[in-house]
């Protein structure tokens, strides 16, 4: 997914669509999903899908839509949140009771972003835990950010 900007212009809309059916356990420790798979939509230079995160290139407002597929192996609640560069964003939080079988658990936000070009540039993660006693595996992560302004 890589982001070639002399091809694009930050001043068009920019979208990035993505899925990774790859199977990731899901801990009792909040970790990042990997988010590489396929590339459905890419444009604009305003974003970047990274392997762990959404890159943000230019400021603005953006929307972030996010589904995860969990086949929980125990019964427990799992967490799901956005982080913008390790601190979770508190709207985006979503905590679900799963039990044996498949669930799904969804989280967005549409927020200001910043960029800077004296920082670290700012990147959105998707995080995912267990509360000890949920066990599984996410088998499918699908997301699409959009900046709207």
């Amino acid at each position: 997914m890589a982001n070639c900007n002399c091809l694009k212009n930050p001043h068009y809309k920019s979208s990035a669509q993505f899925y990774n059916a790859v199977s990731q356990t899901i801990g009792a420790a909040a970790e990042p999903l990997s988010l590489l798979g396929t590339e459905v939509t890419d444009t604009g230079a305003s974003v970047n899908v990274l392997p762990l995160a959404i890159q943000i290139e230019h400021g603005g407002l953006y929307q972030i839509e996010i589904a995860v597929d969990i086949t929980a192996t125990a019964a427990g609640a799992v967490t799901l949140a956005l982080a913008k560069n390790g601190t979770v964003l508190p709207e985006t939080k979503r905590t679900e009771n799963v039990v044996v079988g498949d669930s799904i658990i969804e989280t967005g936000t549409v927020r200001y972003l910043a960029t800077c070009c004296c920082q670290e540039p700012t990147q959105i993660q998707v995080l995912i835990n267990g509360d000890g006693t949920a066990a599984g595996a996410v088998s499918l992560i699908s997301g699409c950010i959009v900046k709207l302004a």
